[in-house]
């Protein structure tokens, strides 16, 4: 029998098929949120403080207050990675301001929702470890504050469509200067 997935939702871990969000939760409205991925690899998770200082920095850019400190994240990823049946993991971390009335004004009362998920890491085969993988570039085209790892993804989904036109592996942003940024 299949294990079913957890998902970690505003306090309470639950099956990821009764997981949901409100629908006006301004994360769904306005892509007004963050995000962090983390690896996890045979219950060794790659770089996870400095992910989850990643995470705090994004949320006080766009002045989200991080809805637990450093030490309960961590704790919250390592459960949820507990909670799934993944051996090699990626734990994804999404933190909007919350629900409110639709409106562009930020209410200052709102309640930040913290979501986790945990999906299968995809690792590459023995024959793309072997020769590599291939990628292309693009100039950046999303927003200019690409440190803040906002959740409106679009230019990265464009960015993968485009790679799979080019039938290479990765799109690679650049900057105006041709510094490369990082992948899709």
């Amino acid at each position: 029998m299949k294990k079913s997935l957890t998902a970690y939702v505003n306090g309470h871990f639950l099956p990821l098929d009764d997981a949901s969000i409100h629908i006006e939760d301004r994360g769904f409205q306005f892509a007004d949120g963050v995000y962090e991925v983390i690896a996890c690899f045979g219950g060794n998770f790659l770089d996870i403080k400095p992910h989850l200082q990643r995470l705090e920095s994004s949320c006080q850019a766009i002045r989200i207050p991080l809805p637990a400190t450093l030490s309960e994240l961590e704790s919250l990823v390592q459960q949820a990675y507990k909670k799934n049946p993944f051996t090699n993991a990626m734990i994804y971390i999404q933190v909007t301001r919350g629900v409110a009335p639709r409106s562009h004004h930020v209410s200052e009362s709102m309640t930040p929702s913290l979501i986790i998920t945990v999906r299968d890491l995809p690792m590459p085969s023995d024959e793309k470890l072997a020769e590599g993988a291939s990628a292309i570039t693009l100039a950046d085209f999303r927003w200019g504050r690409c440190d803040i790892k906002s959740i409106a993804l679009l230019a990265s989904v464009m960015g993968k469509q485009e790679a799979a036109a080019n039938c290479v592996d990765e799109t690679f942003w650049l900057d105006s200067e041709e510094h490369l940024l990082e992948g899709c």
